[in-house]
């Protein structure tokens, strides 16, 4: 996770990534909470790309969890995309196998 009031950097947004994704392919059912220091901009940016990126639904949610999710933390956003496509384009790098 992201230590104190520090800006989260690159490499935060790919330690996030690989939790989310890791439990995202496993073949149990599970939850996944997304909660930051205060609870707002960064844990909303978190749980948007989580539901562009992977297809995932909130269930339940209401008008006030929209409006938090349209306040997501853009530099979070920002930097969840691009790891998301650095990782992305080396695994396609790879090739099969």
């Amino acid at each position: 996770g992201i230590e104190g009031d520090r800006a989260p950097v690159l490499s935060d947004a790919r330690k996030i990534i690989d939790f989310v994704t890791r439990h995202h392919e496993s073949p149990d059912e599970l939850d996944l909470v997304v909660h930051c220091l205060a609870g707002k901009s960064r844990s909303a940016a978190v749980a948007k790309w989580v539901t562009e990126s992977l297809g995932t639904p909130i269930p339940g949610i209401d008008a006030a969890g929209q409006r938090l999710l349209s306040l997501a933390n853009k530099r979070v956003l920002r930097l969840l995309r691009k790891a998301a496509n650095t990782q992305k384009s080396a695994h396609q790098a790879e090739g099969p196998g």
